[in-house]
């Protein structure tokens, strides 16, 4: 019989950093400096170990202006060892760490009910993790914060009549030159979108930068930016593209561009993947309970394959 799963909780607001160079330091990858982008503050940690070694952590965060109660946000070691790894994430996810999260999520709520909430708010860190967490705990789905669009084969797909003309400009490699430009992009975007971060270049390039993702899962990562008549650039789509051939976009960036426009963008972009051949044959495209980005990809033929739901513990 293995050891029993022992979960304390930390007040230390910093202790997910530390917990996270933990798993670095085990891994032997080099710790990156965090960035400097702001958050809600943490009100502690809730660790689990089992035989003294770091299986997992919640860290609880004070409320924001939207929900009113604390958020919790879950790691499990294994899984971040993997990403540090360079590997794509989101690996299986066994019974004894499914009752992991489901002991971090529950320890985290109860710390919530001691500093005076009636319940706890979290994200998915991984969809059908959270889903099973979710219902062992009696947790409700509060709303939906984004859906994953997709084409499941590019090879069967056409674009949709009627769509309007844009200049779609594939980049392979971002140089120093464009940058700016995609700062300025970057930075119009947040100001619509109040949970964004800051960017300036430094941001946008280090975000853009896959040269860490090394774990040979990485087939070839092009940017697909999306310019109005005049030649000025209103959107990018960052597409990742894996060993299997199926094409990931994390991240829509807009600004000034309606629906249908932006749907023109993303056709333009899966032809262009499509145009390489089978080497890829999907595309998924992530969006945060954005309607512009969720109306263009209703446009573009993409149909939703996962939704995120926010989940609601009351404790």
């Amino acid at each position: 019989m293995g050891e029993r799963l022992s979960v304390v909780f930390e007040a230390d607001p910093g202790a997910d950093e530390r917990l996270a160079g933990e798993v670095l330091a085990a891994a032997g990858v080099e710790a990156v400096e965090a960035g400097g982008q702001e958050g809600c503050a943490s009100l502690g940690t809730v660790v689990a170990r089992r035989g003294g070694e770091l299986v997992g952590w919640a860290t609880l965060l004070e409320p924001d202006g939207r929900d009113g109660e604390p958020h919790v946000q879950w790691a499990l070691a294994s899984l971040e060892a993997e990403l540090a790894a360079g590997a794509a994430g989101g690996g299986a996810v066994g019974e004894e760490e499914l009752g992991a999260v489901e002991a971090l999520v529950g320890a985290a709520g109860r710390r919530a009910r001691e500093l005076g909430h009636g319940g706890v708010v979290w994200t998915p860190s991984l969809a059908e993790v959270d889903e099973v967490v979710a219902a062992r705990l009696g947790a409700v789905v509060l709303r939906e914060e984004g859906r994953d669009w997709g084409v499941a084969d590019l090879s069967g797909w056409s674009a949709p009549a009627g769509l309007p003309v844009v200049r779609v400009r594939r980049v392979d490699e971002v140089g120093e030159e464009l940058l700016e430009a995609y700062a300025r992009l970057y930075a119009d975007h947040a100001v619509l979108h109040p949970f964004e971060q800051e960017w300036d270049v430094d941001d946008v390039a280090g975000f853009l930068d896959t040269s860490h993702l090394d774990g040979g899962w990485l087939r070839e990562a092009p940017v697909f930016d999306v310019l109005e008549e005049g030649g000025g650039l209103v959107a990018q789509l960052p597409v990742l593209v894996d060993a299997d051939g199926a094409a990931a976009v994390g991240k829509v960036v807009h600004h000034g561009v309606d629906a249908a426009r932006l749907a023109a963008g993303l056709a333009g972009c899966m032809e262009s993947l499509a145009a390489g051949g089978p080497a890829v044959r999907s595309l998924t495209v992530r969006e945060f309970d954005d309607a512009v980005v969720a109306g263009a990809a209703e446009r573009a033929g993409m149909v939703v394959q996962a939704r995120w739901p926010v989940y609601r513990l009351a404790v």
